[in-house]
């Protein structure tokens, strides 16, 4: 599924990785170089809001809105009842893989995965089972460390995700989507 963005929506996506960046920034939490020392950390704060945002705008669902100093364990969002985890790459090649840094991070019920095609255009790449990433997952390292990644060609298509609960409302743990982008101001 492709989802494109407009100015509001990057103006949000903007937003909400300066507020996970300033709060890193408060707490003295220092940039991870791990993956690159080309940016510092809002860059892929940026990316990964780009990711959830694509969730938000192309399937409609309720996004976590929740920045905390070491992270979170409440999933991203809830997508027909099931708990989900997000995932962004920016990958151009072939054999793209999602990664997890260990299954301690791998906080919902499916994983979803999203790929940034160019700064206006994501692809829902689909979503994996936590069981069956258990399964298929692989431990690598691209020179930052042991991470566990799960192929895009092992991910199903995001529209073939069944309904979990059939005519019950789900628990929910997921905060809703902000209506006017100055909300977290409060």
């Amino acid at each position: 599924m492709i989802v494109e963005f407009d100015a509001f929506d990057l103006i949000n996506i903007a937003m909400y990785a300066e507020r996970f960046h300033c709060v890193k920034v408060a707490n003295q939490v220092p940039d991870v170089k791990k993956i690159t020392t080309r940016y510092s950390s809002f860059a892929p704060h940026y990316l990964g809001a780009m990711g959830e945002f694509a969730l938000r705008k192309g399937l409609g669902c309720s996004l976590d809105m929740t920045v905390t100093k070491l992270g979170s364990d409440i999933p991203d969002t809830i997508i027909k009842g099931w708990t989900a985890q997000i995932k962004t790459i920016t990958y151009v090649g072939r054999d793209a893989e999602i990664p997890i840094n260990s299954m301690e991070h791998f906080n919902a019920e499916i994983l979803v995965g999203v790929k940034i095609l160019n700064p206006l255009t994501c692809c829902i790449l689909g979503y994996i089972h936590k069981g069956k990433f258990m399964e298929v997952h692989k431990v690598k390292d691209y020179s930052y460390g042991n991470r566990l990644m799960v192929g895009a060609e092992d991910l199903l298509p995001i529209n073939t995700l069944p309904e979990k609960y059939k005519g019950i409302v789900p628990p929910t743990r997921a905060r809703t989507t902000l209506t006017d982008p100055f909300d977290w101001l409060v």
